[in-house]
Formats: structure tokens, C-alpha cells, sequence
């Protein structure tokens, strides 16, 4: 039933959750001590090298806007530029 009302299988669901997880935890581990912002670009080489699937740019950009609209990430620049940070004392659920 979660399928027709989501659109996504539990299993899309629960993947899309860990990588939302993994992205934040290394955009913290990026950005530790200075919040100085990571760029997309090294976020998404990094997360494809832990990785046994090929993470692609729409499915960072889609976890990354959802992490956005939350106001627990920062996302500025476009294109190769791009950069995303934790906002300062931001609670990531």
C-alpha cells in the first residue's frame, strides 16, 4: 500500500534514509571545527568511494534538497562550485 501512497518500495525508502544519514555525517566530518562549507563535488567522490553502488548526482540532490528544506543544511553556488555546510547548532533527525 506504501508504494502506491509513496510512490517508493520500503526498500527505496530505507536506502534513501542511510544515504541521508551517511551524507550527513560526512558533511560533519567534512566540516569539522571551522563550518567551513564542503564542496558537493568532493561530498559526492567520497560517498561513491565508501559505496559498493554508484551514488549519482540526482540522488545526492535530491537527499540534499530534503536536507535543505529542513534548515539543517546550508547549500550555496551552482554548478562545480556548490558547497554545503551543517548549520551551527542545527539537530538533524
Amino acid at each position: 500500500m506504501e508504494l502506491i501512497t509513496t510512490g517508493l518500495s520500503t526498500l527505496q525508502r530505507r536506502a534513501r534514509s542511510d544515504l541521508r544519514r551517511e551524507v550527513v555525517r560526512l558533511v560533519e566530518q567534512m566540516t569539522a571545527g571551522n563550518n567551513a562549507p564542503a564542496r558537493v563535488g568532493d561530498l559526492l567522490r567520497m560517498l561513491n568511494e565508501q559505496s559498493n553502488l554508484n551514488i549519482g548526482g540526482e540522488e545526492l540532490g535530491g537527499v540534499r534538497g530534503g536536507l535543505g528544506a529542513g534548515g539543517g543544511v546550508v547549500v550555496a553556488g551552482s554548478g562545480s562550485g556548490r558547497t554545503i555546510r551543517k548549520v551551527m547548532g542545527a539537530t538533524i533527525v
